[in-house]
C-alpha cells in the first residue's frame, strides 16, 4: 500500500521497499536518508512544483523510480549525494501528455560512490531535462542513459553534463541517449557535455559517444533536427538526417578529433 505525501516530508529509511504517491496542490519538499539496501517507488499524481533532496549513507545500495502519471505541467528540482562505496540509481518513467522541466544534480563526495541518472520519456509535449553527475573524489563511477519516443508535436531537450573536479583520478562518466522519431515536425535537441577541471589526473579518460538517432517508418525517414554538444570545446555539431540506406552519426571519440562513425538507421536502438 503507498503511503500518501501532501506536505513537505523529511523520511529516514534503512532496509526495505518502499512506497509513496504525491497529490498535492502546493510546493513541496522531500527529503530521503538512506542506510543499507533501499527500493523507492514515487508516483507522482498531481503536483505543480516538487524539491528533491536525497542522501546515501556509506556502503548504501539505494534505487529510486519516480513515476509521472501527473495531470499538470511539473516543475522538479533534485539534489542527490552519495558517501562512500554507496551505489545510487535514480530512474524516471514519463509517460503522460504534460510538460516537464527536470533539473537533476548528482554528487559523487567519496571514494567508491557510484551513481546512474535514467529515464524512458514517451514525449508528445515539451520535455527539458538538466542533469548533471560530478565525481569529486576517486574512483567515483558517474552514468547517465536517457532513451526517448518522440511523438507528433512532440520537443525534447536534454542538457547531460559529466564533471570531474581536482582530485577524482581513476574515476568515469559516461553518458548514452538515444531518440526515436515516428513523424516530421518534432524539435529534438541533445548536449552532451564532459567538463574537467585544470590539473586533474585521470588513469582512463572515458569518453562514451553520445548516439542520438532517428528511424524510419514504413520507408519515410523522419527529419528532425538533433544536436550535440562537443566535449571540451563546447563547439555544437548540428547532424542532418537524410532517407538514405547509409547515414552518419558524428561523435566525439576523444579530445583531439572528431571521426565519422557509419550507423544503420535504427539499428541497436533500444
Amino acid at each position: 500500500m503507498m503511503t500518501p505525501i501532501h506536505v513537505d516530508t523529511d523520511l529516514q529509511l534503512a532496509d526495505g521497499l518502499f512506497s509513496y504517491e504525491i497529490d498535492s496542490e502546493r510546493k513541496l519538499s522531500l527529503t530521503f536518508r538512506c542506510q543499507g539496501d533501499c527500493r523507492i517507488f514515487v508516483r507522482i499524481k498531481h503536483a505543480a512544483d516538487i524539491r528533491v533532496r536525497t542522501y546515501a549513507a556509506r556502503n548504501a545500495k539505494v534505487t529510486y523510480l519516480f513515476w509521472n502519471e501527473d495531470d499538470c505541467d511539473l516543475k522538479m528540482d533534485e539534489t542527490h549525494e552519495a558517501l562512500a562505496d554507496s551505489d545510487v540509481t535514480v530512474a524516471y518513467g514519463e509517460l503522460n501528455d504534460h510538460a516537464i522541466e527536470r533539473d537533476t544534480y548528482l554528487a559523487l563526495l567519496e571514494p567508491g560512490a557510484r551513481g546512474l541518472l535514467s529515464s524512458a520519456n514517451l514525449v508528445e509535449t515539451r520535455r527539458s531535462y538538466n542533469m548533471q553527475v560530478v565525481n569529486y573524489a576517486p574512483k567515483t563511477y558517474g552514468n547517465m542513459e536517457n532513451y526517448a519516443v518522440v511523438l507528433e508535436k512532440g520537443k525534447l531537450m536534454i542538457n547531460a553534463v559529466g564533471k570531474m573536479v581536482k582530485g577524482a583520478s581513476h574515476s568515469e562518466s559516461h553518458q548514452t541517449s538515444r531518440a526515436l522519431s515516428f513523424a516530421q515536425g518534432q524539435n529534438t535537441e541533445i548536449l552532451a557535455r564532459w567538463i574537467r577541471s585544470s590539473c586533474i589526473t585521470w588513469s582512463r579518460a572515458a569518453w562514451t559517444a553520445i548516439r542520438a538517432r532517428l528511424c524510419w517508418r514504413r520507408d519515410i525517414f523522419c527529419r528532425s533536427p538533433i544536436r550535440l554538444m562537443t566535449p571540451i570545446s563546447g563547439r555544437c555539431s548540428r547532424m542532418k538526417w537524410k532517407g538514405s540506406s547509409r547515414n552518419y552519426v558524428r561523435c566525439k571519440q576523444s579530445p583531439r578529433r572528431f571521426s565519422d562513425v557509419p550507423e544503420q538507421p535504427g539499428s541497436d536502438l533500444f
